[in-house]
């Protein structure tokens, strides 16, 4: 996340001033601004996730016929999901970002964007495993249900925009690069809800 951040951040600084794209400036030091964020937040969120992951694992340690043990481990789930599902909404800006960005750039700097859609993709996909390796520990917690409910929506809506407008535009439609190109409205081979051999 926080590297595709930067990579549209990278585009956009390369892009101010250029006296085509003059009359984006505005639009340049915002989505500048907003990238910055995202990136400072993303690296934050990792932090977080980490430190949060520490208090889960020693609830697994427990002796399960505690009586404190289904209460202790529902908080420690809870607060493990909520950075990964942050960073789900943090991909989710930057991809609708970088969409802004494609038209808005120097076509030299077109791959990078393409690039930084491929990251996020990559974060956001990452990001909702960690969230529903913890939820469906909770199935019957309403809480946790509606965050999953969330979760499997911005994948929905998002996963599909991520490695398709803007890297076809990018890479295949400006650059002009080689390999097996989809062709405009063919699916992603790799569609919300599918699951990766392990």
């Amino acid at each position: 996340g926080a590297l595709a951040a930067a990579l549209g951040a990278m585009a956009t600084n390369l892009t101010v001033g250029k006296k085509k794209f003059l009359c984006y400036e505005e639009d340049h030091q915002r989505i500048l601004s907003e990238t910055e964020r995202l990136r400072t937040r993303f690296l934050d969120l990792m932090e977080e996730d980490a430190a949060l992951f520490e208090p889960l694992s020693r609830v697994y340690s427990m002796d399960r016929s505690d009586p404190a043990f289904a209460g202790t481990l529902r908080q420690a789930t809870m607060d493990a999901i909520r950075a990964p599902f942050e960073m789900m909404r943090c991909a989710c800006e930057l991809v609708a970002l970088l969409e802004e960005l494609r038209g808005k750039c120097s076509v030299l700097l077109l791959s990078d964007v393409g690039c930084a859609a491929v990251a996020a993709y990559a974060a956001l996909e990452a990001a909702s495993m960690n969230v529903f390796v913890n939820t469906r520990t909770l199935p019957e917690d309403p809480e946790a249900s509606e965050i999953g409910r969330q979760a499997s929506d911005m994948l929905a809506c998002w996963l599909p925009r991520a490695p398709g407008p803007p890297l076809q535009f990018s890479l295949r439609g400006a650059v002009g690069g080689g390999g097996i190109p989809r062709r405009v409205g063919q699916p992603p081979l790799h569609r919300p809800g599918d699951h990766l051999p392990l």
